[in-house]
């Protein structure tokens, strides 16, 4: 596979990457896809949706060199509002397995 450099993979997703004046850099939901479809022929590339742990989703692309990784963090947003990232609660149905296989 062909690789890429941090420079480069940046300079590919600008056209899809926003930047409003005090508030961090974000890109729109609808263009996660086309950013993945951009970067999928490197294979130093991973790009991947993340919670920072505030319940909003992010764009994390990370360029991966010799030695080193070089990251990027974008703010989702969809039709101007932060995105937020929603549990699927497929963890309670395996709990309640679980207690259904010991407590019946």
């Amino acid at each position: 596979m062909k690789k890429i450099s941090s420079s480069e993979a940046l300079h590919l997703i600008a056209p899809y990457v926003h930047v409003q004046l005090l508030s961090a850099p974000y890109v729109n939901f609808e263009d996660v896809g086309k950013i993945q479809a951009v970067l999928s022929p490197y294979g130093n590339v991973s790009v991947s949706l993340r919670d920072r742990g505030d319940g909003y989703a992010y764009l994390l692309v990370r360029v991966i060199h010799f030695l080193s990784c070089t990251e990027k963090l974008y703010e989702i947003r969809d039709r101007g509002r932060r995105k937020k990232m929603y549990d699927n609660l497929a963890w309670i149905d395996a709990i309640e397995a679980y207690d259904a296989l010991f407590h019946d």
